[in-house]
């Protein structure tokens, strides 16, 4: 219920609205034992992954799961992949 947009699937589905965003990067992160979100995480995620193909940036999204978590959010994951592409010299350790 958390990735729930109300009313979305009368006209989209969670992977079209997250493909809005292209060509920008985007880092999506979604624990292996999220019992609300497998496998539907990866099918947005596919659909999303599509648009940057075709925009010629697929190296602008990624899906990280973690294998050890469910339902929580870790922004250690995030803070490399920020880093890069933000401009930011190397400041921590992360998903590059």
């Amino acid at each position: 219920t958390c990735n729930d947009i109300p009313g979305i699937l009368r006209c989209a589905e969670m992977g079209d609205v997250a493909a809005l965003i292209a060509p920008r990067s985007v880092l999506y992160v979604n624990g292996r034992h999220d019992p609300g979100t497998n496998p539907y995480a990866r099918q947005a995620w596919a659909i999303a992954r599509h648009a940057y193909q075709v925009l010629g940036v697929p190296q602008r999204i990624r899906l990280v799961e973690p294998e050890t978590t469910g339902c929580c959010f870790d922004n250690q994951l995030a803070i490399g992949w920020l880093c890069r592409w933000l401009g930011i010299p190397r400041c921590a350790s992360g998903p590059d």
